[in-house]
């Protein structure tokens, strides 16, 4: 068991590192938004500095498991992951000409939905009959005349997510 356990925090471990280190690649929101010109979309950014410290973290922790394995060490590097995951929070928004949002962790997309139709001045949609409003835990509610959508952006990008949609969307 200890040895899938340590199989297990190595893989992360290696996960981890590859994850922080794409922050730093000019190109990764390029490939986030599926688009050559990723300045056409406003897109929040992971926290860099927590990242790095977290995944840090998480290698020192890692080196005392491995010197001597308990429970509570293997616990602690898991909570080191799930903050370090929240971290990597991002959202990305564009207005034109379909109101797309993306979200995902590390620039890596997991959700995308659209805020208009096809057919319809989606810019002014967005900008006279969308609002915005933040909820507890860290979530955010986007209300527009087509979708109804709440996500969550996490507690250490909360900030900039929420600024994403603020620029476009007018109170």
């Amino acid at each position: 068991m200890k040895v899938i356990v340590k199989a297990s925090i190595i893989l992360i471990a290696l996960s981890m590192l590859v994850g922080t280190i794409m922050i730093f690649l000019s190109d990764i929101k390029i490939l986030f938004t599926r688009e050559s010109a990723a300045y056409l979309s406003n897109i929040s950014d992971v926290n860099h500095m927590a990242s790095v410290l977290f995944c840090i973290g998480y290698l020192f922790v890692t080196v005392l498991v491995f010197r001597k394995f308990s429970a509570l060490k293997v616990l602690t590097l898991l909570l080191v992951l799930i903050l370090w995951l929240l971290c990597g929070r991002v959202v990305a928004f564009k207005a034109f000409p379909d109101g797309r949002v993306i979200t995902g962790w590390y620039y890596i997309e997991t959700n995308k939905f659209n805020l208009c139709e096809n057919d319809v001045d989606c810019e002014g949609i967005i900008s006279k009959e969308t609002t915005i409003s933040k909820l507890p835990l860290w979530r955010i509610r986007i209300n527009s005349k087509y979708t109804k959508k709440i996500i969550f952006v996490g507690p250490f990008t909360s900030h900039n997510c929420y600024k994403v949609f603020e620029s476009q969307i007018e109170k």
